[in-house]
């Protein structure tokens, strides 16, 4: 692509970056689903939780290589891809169309995590219809108002595990 920034009009230079955001956020959203098909047929027959840590973490150290970032961002990466996968199927949705970042759907996960399976998924496909519209403080925002909607415990929740954190 050397030379696309010759020769062309602003209006173009910027089509084309949003384009490449999108193919970006699609290619994200393919890795979440090899990172989390990679967790899940790692720990798959694994009763012990020792070994399932060990196995994750494993698979996030070679996520880690293969995305050339730190072992502790690997196993968000992980993390994440096993969520979008398994509990926020509109958010990964979202995320192959490119009408939101890697960075957004981590958001959402984040906000979400402290919720039951179901009710993740009752916010997801809340989110859904919105996605795409929104910024990162307002993806942030509204998932973590849906999920207190859902679910009131999930503020004390989420104030306990961010103390904890701490």
């Amino acid at each position: 692509m050397a030379g696309v920034e010759v020769g062309v009009s602003d209006r173009e230079r910027v089509d084309l970056i949003g384009e490449l955001e999108r193919l970006k956020s699609a290619a994200a959203a393919v890795q979440a689903r090899l990172a989390g098909a990679m967790a899940a047929d790692a720990t798959r027959a694994v009763s012990d939780r020792g070994v399932r840590v060990r196995a994750v973490r494993s698979v996030a150290g070679q996520v880690g290589l293969a995305r050339r970032c730190s072992p502790a961002r690997a196993l968000t990466l992980v993390g994440l891809g096993r969520g979008l996968v398994e509990e926020l199927p509109c958010t990964l949705a979202a995320l192959a169309e490119g009408r939101i970042s890697e960075w957004q759907a981590t958001l959402i996960a984040r906000e979400t995590a402290v919720l039951a399976v179901d009710d993740r998924r009752v916010v997801d496909a809340r989110l859904g219809p919105v996605l795409g519209a929104l910024g990162d403080r307002g993806v942030a925002a509204a998932a973590r108002r849906m999920a207190d909607q859902v679910d009131p415990g999930a503020v004390a929740r989420r104030v306990k595990r961010a103390e904890a954190g701490r």
